[in-house]
């Protein structure tokens, strides 16, 4: 529904209602992600320069919202090869795209194990309406 959607809600009537605010936006939301402030730790660069720098292994998850829109086919693959080399085995992975339809390349299909079902899940669940996902597990 429309008064469910943050952007439509925002453009249709100029705020977000409650009953379209993202959960990280809600009053619980915001107090769950204040409760790990200590864990996360702030990195200026470029996401795909940053994975190939750290040692293998490092990361067990990985979010990549719409990053994917604003790279090639090329920046695309590298950065999927950059996140194999960063991974714990069995790492999970959630790539959103907005304005691009990335594939994973065959050559480099053997890295990753996609979930079809719960991207399609997803999609139908998700508020935003314009986001496709890609998720799956690092081999």
């Amino acid at each position: 529904l429309a008064r469910e959607n943050a952007m439509v809600s925002l453009i249709l009537t100029g705020r977000v209602g409650e009953e379209a605010m993202p959960p990280y936006l809600t009053e619980k939301g915001v107090d769950q992600i204040r409760k790990h402030l200590d864990r996360v730790e702030t990195k200026t660069t470029d996401a795909i320069h940053y994975l190939e720098g750290v040692p293998p292994g490092t990361f067990d998850r990985f979010s990549f919202s719409d990053i994917a829109s604003y790279l090639s086919q090329a920046d695309f693959e590298r950065m999927l090869l950059a996140m194999a080399h960063a991974a714990k085995p069995g790492a999970r992975f959630c790539i959103r795209q907005c304005f691009s339809s990335h594939q994973i390349p065959q050559r480099i299909a053997h890295h990753f194990q996609r979930e079809p079902e719960l991207e399609r899940e997803l999609e139908r669940e998700d508020r935003s309406f314009f986001y496709r996902f890609m998720i799956g597990t690092v081999q």
